[in-house]
């Protein structure tokens, strides 16, 4: 496949590139490689999409859509939830539920963008455990803020050490 012989092209060349620092890379544990595999296969074939309607009895009051964004991550591209029926935490209970789907697929990150002023999602994301990864201009869309979700404990503590700055 393109990625093993890229992968060989790397290892094999790691003087064009420089000395990889191990400190600054995750690498995820033996027991979560056969999931890594699966999802790089997945998203070599064609991308896993997932989409999720929210219902109070029989009525539509949500609905997400997203996408496998690489071998490892899952992109959330669209969270909707009907105006009256904003503020009641249909959308932390969804959060709940779709991020332990996510992580029993395997999935080692989840990302998402989002408008600095939209806090009705920014705020049950950090709540849930999402970091503030950064922000982006899209000509699109305009300023955008970049956040990621860690499934698994070791990668949040990894993400943590390196990219949290120590507090005084």
């Amino acid at each position: 496949s393109i990625y093993e012989e890229n992968n060989a092209f790397v290892k094999n060349n790691l003087s064009l590139f420089g000395e990889i620092d191990q400190r600054f890379r995750f690498v995820a544990p033996k027991n979560r490689l056969e999931n890594a595999d699966r999802l790089r296969e997945s998203w070599l074939k064609g991308r896993d999409k997932r989409a999720y309607i929210a219902k109070i009895s029989d009525q539509k009051v949500g609905y997400f859509y997203g996408e496998q964004q690489d071998a490892s991550s899952f992109y959330m591209r669209v969270s909707v939830i009907d105006k009256k029926f904003r503020g009641q935490g249909i959308y932390s209970r969804f959060l709940d539920f779709f991020l332990s789907e996510l992580k029993e697929a395997g999935y080692e990150r989840v990302v998402s963008d989002h408008k600095p002023h939209n806090l009705g999602v920014l705020i049950p994301k950090l709540k849930a455990g999402f970091y503030i990864h950064g922000m982006h201009f899209d000509e699109r869309w305009g300023n955008l803020v970049r956040l990621v979700y860690f499934p698994h404990q070791d990668r949040r503590k990894f993400y943590e050490d390196i990219c949290t700055p120590a507090m005084p």
